[in-house]
């Protein structure tokens, strides 16, 4: 964390080559591991445990796994989230492809949540489809007027260990970048964001758009706190109970004061009481950061283990691995009173783990 200088396991995983993330509305976080194609629910990877463990595969079960479609080597993933593109394709997860042997392009998946991960389904005809034997594509986003822009390598070999570093394949001074719109919809006007007043840039996040409400976060999360807290205290108290986003924007809220390492208790216990099963497991993920700075933290997590949602009882288990309270191991064994799925018992495995490693280790 820049400001207090803490380092924290972020993310513990056995993936052979990981090569693109993405965060969805609610800041649910996915990960694609380039190698095998294959992208995971990354709150699943996130226990307080680094591995490498003894007698274990190298990689991830394909159970904790999603787009098992995609099985040749992938770089980027992205979620469509902006009204450029037309509105049967937004909330679709995008996956590139650079096999050999196989289909070169962009593939699309309409996505719906399942259990502690995701189901998907592929869409035809393909977003992008080519020939060409050069295409790499090793990265895609969205740009702030809403078309988006993959980076292509254009070499003749795939960058990986199966080619000499000295390969004469290997082209480091040519590329490509492509860049795709959707001429029926007009380009979108990026609004400014740097240097504008605290206050208007927290309006920014009524926008539809990820993009643009990722820039406006990190340039009020980089601001000194006595700048922006007394705007985002005025903002949050002119938020109308009866919006339909008025969940996701106090949770907006939550993540500033997160990034500014202000503890804020009171909007942090309101979401985790919220109606969305969204914006509580969020919320449980910030309880993860906060804890000890919160004095009935592991109370709230006692409760939390037992919600009614698989996500906000995973995000319990794992913030529970990061405590220091003597009931943490308790609290989080509570969690196996109900359903599991293969993602929320390697959670709880995970963190059980942990607690007996450490267990093991004290003097």
């Amino acid at each position: 964390m820049p400001r207090s200088q803490r380092f924290d396991v972020l993310i513990s995983h056995r993936f052979a080559n990981p090569w693109g993330q993405v965060f969805d509305h609610w800041g649910q976080w996915l990960l694609l591991d380039a190698s095998g194609g294959n992208c995971c629910s990354r709150p699943i990877l996130t226990a307080n445990f680094v591995y490498p463990k003894r007698n274990e595969r190298r990689r991830e079960s394909p159970a904790l796994c999603f787009a098992p479609e995609g099985t040749a080597p992938s770089t980027g993933i992205e979620i469509i989230r902006n009204r450029h593109f037309r509105e049967q394709a937004h909330g679709r997860f995008l996956v590139n492809e650079l096999s050999t042997h196989g289909f070169l392009g962009t593939y699309w998946y309409d996505i719906k949540e399942k259990g502690t991960s995701y189901e998907v389904r592929r869409v035809t005809p393909h977003l992008v489809a080519t020939k060409d034997p050069l295409y790499r594509p090793t990265a895609m986003a969205f740009g702030p007027e809403g078309a988006m822009c993959v980076l292509d390598f254009s070499s003749p070999v795939i960058e990986n260990t199966a080619y000499s570093k000295r390969d004469p394949g290997r082209d480091h001074s040519r590329g490509r970048v492509w860049r795709i719109s959707y001429p029926a919809n007009p380009l979108l006007q990026q609004p400014g964001i740097v240097g504008r007043p605290s206050r208007v840039l927290l309006d920014l996040f009524n926008e539809y758009e990820n993009t643009t409400r990722h820039f406006a976060r990190r340039e009020l999360q980089q601001r000194r706190p006595d700048e922006v807290v007394p705007a985002l205290e005025e903002w949050v108290a002119a938020l109308e109970p009866a919006d339909p986003r008025h969940e996701r924007l106090l949770l907006e809220a939550l993540w500033i004061y997160q990034g500014l390492e202000v503890v804020e208790p009171d909007l942090l216990y309101k979401l985790l009481q919220t109606e969305d099963y969204r914006a509580r497991a969020a919320a449980t993920r910030v309880l993860r950061y906060w804890q000890d700075k919160i004095d009935d933290s592991i109370d709230w997590l006692a409760k939390l283990v037992e919600d009614e949602h698989i996500r906000v009882r995973m995000e319990a288990v794992l913030a529970c691995g990061f405590s220091s309270s003597g009931r943490a191991p308790e609290v989080a064994l509570q969690a196996a009173r109900f359903p599991m799925d293969t993602g929320m018992q390697k959670a709880l495995d995970d963190t059980m783990g942990f607690f007996e490693r450490s267990s093991s280790t004290r003097p």
